[in-house]
Formats: C-alpha cells, structure tokens, sequence
C-alpha cells in the first residue's frame, strides 16, 4: 500500500460502516449484487479520460456509474435511521445523501 490509513478516527468510522453493512444483509445484498458489479474503476476510466486514451466503453462505463448513482444514494438514505448513520455521512463527508 502506497499510503494507508492511520488515523484512528477514519479507521473506526470505516469499522462501523462496514459493521452497519454487515448487520443489513439486504443493502448489502443489493450494493453487492446489482449496483457495484455494474461500477467499473472509476479512477481508471477517469485517467483514461483526462490522458485523451478514452474509449467509448470507457466514457459508456462512466455514464453508467453516474446513472445508478441514484439508486446507491437510495439504499444508502435507507440506513439514515440506523445507528451507525452518522459513520455513514462522515466517511462519505455528506450531511443528507
């Protein structure tokens, strides 16, 4: 790893994050099931992008992603009332998704 986490802050929000998916096997299930196998690497097709090296499977790749982000923003406004929610809005440094 060329730089891994050590602040133990971020490091506890990802565990509660991950522990609050754990305990919501159906968002689980539909984040791992459906909407992330349909979103590539976005890094990758972005530096594929911003090089001008972009196909049009890639720009077709990225168009997707932004298309479902709906639906991902949905299953997650699904945990706003669970108790690991502020985990949530923290690592993903939003106050509503």
């Amino acid at each position: 790893m060329e730089s891994p986490l050590v602040d133990i802050r971020r490091i506890t929000q990802r565990h509660d994050v991950v522990g609050a998916l754990c305990e919501q096997h159906e968002i689980r299930q539909s984040l791992h099931d459906t909407l992330l196998r349909e979103v590539s690497d976005v890094g990758q097709q972005a530096r594929r992008l911003s090089d001008g090296k972009a196909t049009l499977e890639d720009v077709f790749k990225l168009y997707r992603m932004v298309e479902i982000l709906p639906e991902i923003t949905e299953l997650f406004e699904s945990l706003r009332d669970q108790e690991n929610w502020q985990s949530f809005s923290n690592l993903f440094h939003v106050s509503r998704i």
